[in-house]
């Protein structure tokens, strides 16, 4: 277990090295929103998660559930009400939930997103 430790270490170093760099600031919310989705497979599912934060690029929700990738989802943060729509660009486990990492995207890019 000591490597799988290390491991987890070094990967959580890696992630707030990556989260320094961010472009655009990121506002912490911690508040409930609306959540619907399109996976890969046009399955479309709406639920309630908790937006963590946002900023002007993406935001970080909560959810108990894992979401498929590839999938476009949209947001409504119950604090501002505004629908912002992205792909999710990764979906981690932290214990009892999920972490859902969504890049917010322009009508043109979604339009692409599933194209190979």
């Amino acid at each position: 277990m000591p490597l799988f430790q290390n491991l987890r270490s070094a990967l959580s170093g890696v992630h707030r090295l990556v989260t320094d760099c961010r472009v655009s600031a990121r506002e912490n919310l911690d508040t409930a929103a609306d959540l619907s989705w399109r996976d890969g497979s046009g399955r479309i599912t709406q639920a309630r998660g908790r937006c963590l934060d946002v900023s002007e690029r993406g935001a970080r929700v909560a959810y108990s559930e894992a979401i498929k990738m590839p999938a476009i989802i949209q947001i409504r943060p119950d604090s501002d009400g505004i629908v912002r729509t992205g792909v999710v660009r990764h979906c981690t486990s932290t214990g009892t939930r999920y972490e859902i990492g969504i890049e917010f995207c322009s009508p043109a890019e979604l339009r692409g997103a599933f194209k190979t």
